[in-house]
């Protein structure tokens, strides 16, 4: 099992977001998984308001057999 918690933003606390949920989760479920050949993470970004971006929700799962 491979599951990343990344974040390539550091204002509005979404890097702290994403360290929290790296100190509490990733290295857990990578090892409960460990024989697990999946791909799973998540990504954490934060933009303001002044962008007008409409929120995608990404969501990308590789199971390798």
């Amino acid at each position: 099992m491979n599951f990343p918690i990344v974040s390539d933003t550091a204002g509005a606390h979404a890097g702290e977001l994403a360290s929290e949920l790296r100190d509490i989760l990733e290295d857990k479920i990578n090892t409960k998984y460990s024989n697990t050949s999946t791909n799973i993470g998540i990504a954490i970004r934060c933009l303001p308001d002044s962008y007008n971006r409409i929120f995608l929700p990404a969501i990308r799962i590789k199971t390798i057999i």
